[in-house]
């Protein structure tokens, strides 16, 4: 095939990309994947630039400081809309692995396993060496966690209830969804094949330790250890809405009233972001406005694919690629962020803080694109040979 040929089909594929509603299911989770670690990559650059360039953010104009940093330069909306997804394709998978009396619990916990630690070492293995070489001239940014016990409880995959490693910040999300697997599978286990009644149960234990913890933090605060527990389940909430929007997904995209009221998902999202703007709610709740508003979009785009009615279309390759380089760019994007920050210190360029933004997106989506092509999609290639030799139906 000629260049001037792959240059037209890469075109028509990504034509296709702004005709959201033609992609099925699958597709659209790959787009939402992609964009949320994108986002993500796009906010924690920009604090980094905020500690090279002091004033770079009051330097803008009108209401735009206010804007910039409650939407692009927050990260955590888009964590909570990675917990909803997760929490969705966790129940969707579980019930995939097959129709037997009992919770598969040994399958399930390699396939998850194996999904997310063989990357999450390469990418802490990656920090610690980023980290003595950034360490002569380091941005001001995720100083914490440099020392042998914090680096520790990463590799435990604990960090969720401790500090982070350095610039490995990104990882407290990834600590909290090994939790949820856990939670989950065993909730699971204990309740068999009633798929609901284990979202339900998982929900009611977030709500009941986390309500619990935080509202102990309320009471006596200065506790740390409190509230990372209450944080841990609480953020649980949105985890399991994901996981009761899959377990109902049949009944709600037949329904009218959650059609229309998923029709509302970005207004939730626009109010939560407003509501963390103005300062007087606490934080919580907006994370929680966060998750629902995900879960909305998640109710969303079932009924859209109910609607469609026959084949399921085929993923275009660059929504497919999305979907790929989503993880190792969540994982490697703070590492390599910092590292340009580091060089840019000693080369001592003089740069304004538009370009310091740029490269450091740029470098972060860059390679974290080139670890999932080259590295994550050979490597879950072959786990998905190894789980298949161990057990069929177990899904991705």
């Amino acid at each position: 095939m000629s260049t001037t040929t792959h240059g037209r089909a890469a075109v028509r594929s990504i034509a296709k990309l702004t005709t959201l509603p033609a992609l099925g299911m699958e597709a659209k989770i790959d787009v939402c994947r992609g964009l949320f670690a994108a986002l993500v990559v796009v906010a924690h650059c920009w604090e980094i630039v905020n500690g090279l360039h002091p004033g770079a953010e009051s330097n803008l104009p009108g209401i735009w400081p206010s804007l910039v940093r409650h939407t692009l330069g927050t990260g955590f909306y888009y964590v909570m809309g990675f917990f909803v997804l997760s929490g969705y394709c966790i129940q969707r998978s579980a019930d995939r692995l097959g129709a037997g009396a009992r919770f598969p619990l040994r399958t399930y916990t390699l396939a998850r396993l194996s999904r997310i630690l063989p990357l999450y070492y390469a990418a802490l293995a990656f920090t610690v060496l980023a980290e003595r070489l950034i360490a002569g001239r380091r941005p001001p940014n995720w100083p914490n966690g440099l020392d042998g016990r914090t680096l520790a409880m990463q590799v435990l995959g604990a960090q969720n209830l401790t500090q982070t490693f350095g610039s490995f910040a990104p990882s407290w999300s990834i600590t909290n969804e090994l939790f949820y697997y856990a939670l989950f599978g065993l909730i699971a286990a204990a309740m068999g094949r009633r798929r609901a009644a284990s979202a339900w149960a998982g929900m009611g234990v977030c709500v009941a330790v986390g309500g619990g913890a935080l509202l102990a933090y309320r009471l006596s605060p200065g506790r740390g250890a409190i509230l990372s527990v209450g944080l841990l389940f609480g953020l649980g909430f949105n985890w399991y809405l994901g996981a009761l929007v899959a377990a109902y997904q049949d009944r709600l995209s037949r329904s009218r009233l959650a059609g229309a009221l998923s029709r509302g998902w970005p207004l939730v999202l626009a109010a939560s972001m407003l509501a963390r703007a103005d300062g007087r709610l606490r934080l919580e709740f907006v994370f929680l406005g966060c998750g629902v508003a995900f879960a909305l979009m998640m109710v969303r785009f079932a009924a859209a694919d109910a609607a469609r009615g026959g084949p399921r279309p085929a993923t275009p390759t660059p929504v497919g690629l999305m979907g790929l380089a989503s993880y190792p760019i969540y994982l490697f994007h703070g590492p390599i962020a910092m590292l340009v920050g580091s060089l840019l210190l000693r080369l001592d360029l003089p740069v304004g803080w538009p370009t310091t933004w740029l490269l450091m997106v740029a470098a972060s989506l860059g390679a974290g694109l080139q670890i999932g092509v080259y590295i994550e999609a050979p490597m879950m290639a072959r786990r998905a040979a190894w789980l298949r030799s161990r057990s069929s139906g177990v899904a991705r």
